[in-house]
């Protein structure tokens, strides 16, 4: 990539094979070919896209040589969130529920100047592994941006992959942000990117120990939005726009030039 070709290439990048520090909370190793960009990057690469930074990022991770995903790192100190709703997980009732917030979320949206995002439904629907605590879903979107010069009406459409890697005291979260038509084949490449992921001693999920915050909600409500959930049981309902505008983000205007050369 030449410097100068785009605004993205301007951005402060770190070249794999390496680590990458999410703050002081984890790391996540930085394959060959790869790119990585810290907290600050990650908020102006979320800008040059059409998306709002939720100043929870910590990092991206991005491989230049596969066209049209990339995923963001951001944590929230909420907390040890409890995996026994782990049998229960209801999908049908957890969209509904997320439909059902898209309206003021897009209100918001289009008021900071942005473009609504709609909920097509499930790409993959809510799932929870005991033996890593990652809780993992997808939605398939739909953008009302306006298209660039040689889009078509495919590329309107987004698939955000989430995955939650629960820890000792909060949730990192991993969204995986990807075109539908190339979904199935850069699945095997993001799973191998998170394999890499790991929690600072003392932040693990199993070094939980009594006397710890617990958060006030459960896997169900890192689907529908954690914080809203919280928010809600405060009466603090006004707030649960910010939690689906920041949310969702799609690949955005402008994406397909980060890869020009």
């Amino acid at each position: 990539m030449e410097a100068g070709a785009s605004p993205f290439a301007k951005l402060d990048w770190e070249s794999g094979p390496g680590v990458g520090a999410l703050g002081r909370i984890a790391e996540v190793k930085i394959p060959e070919g790869f790119i990585f960009g810290r907290a600050q990057t990650t908020q102006s690469f979320l800008k040059l896209t059409g998306n709002i930074p939720s100043e929870l990022e910590r990092g991206m991770l991005l491989n230049p040589e596969e066209e049209g995903w990339f995923v963001i790192f951001d944590y929230e100190g909420v907390g040890y969130v409890k995996d026994d709703e782990r049998d229960t997980l209801d999908a049908a009732e957890i969209m509904e529920t997320m439909r059902a917030g898209q309206v003021e979320s897009n209100t918001q949206r289009e008021a900071l100047g942005l473009y609504p995002l709609y909920i097509e439904g499930w790409a993959l629907a809510p799932t929870y592994n005991a033996e890593t605590n990652n809780l993992e879903w997808a939605v398939r979107l739909r953008s009302d941006a306006p298209l660039d010069e040689g889009e078509t009406e495919e590329d309107r459409y987004t698939i955000n992959h989430q995955t939650r890697l629960l820890g000792r005291g909060g949730v990192m979260s991993a969204t995986l942000v990807v075109k539908p038509s190339t979904f199935e084949q850069i699945m095997p490449s993001y799973r191998a990117a998170l394999s890499g992921y790991a929690y600072a001693p003392g932040h693990r999920y199993g070094e939980f120990r009594s006397g710890d915050q617990v958060a006030e909600y459960g896997l169900t409500g890192l689907v529908v939005g954690g914080a809203a959930v919280a928010a809600a049981k405060s009466g603090l309902l006004g707030k649960i726009w910010k939690i689906l505008v920041f949310g969702l983000v799609a690949v955005g205007a402008g994406f397909r030039r980060f890869f020009q050369r």
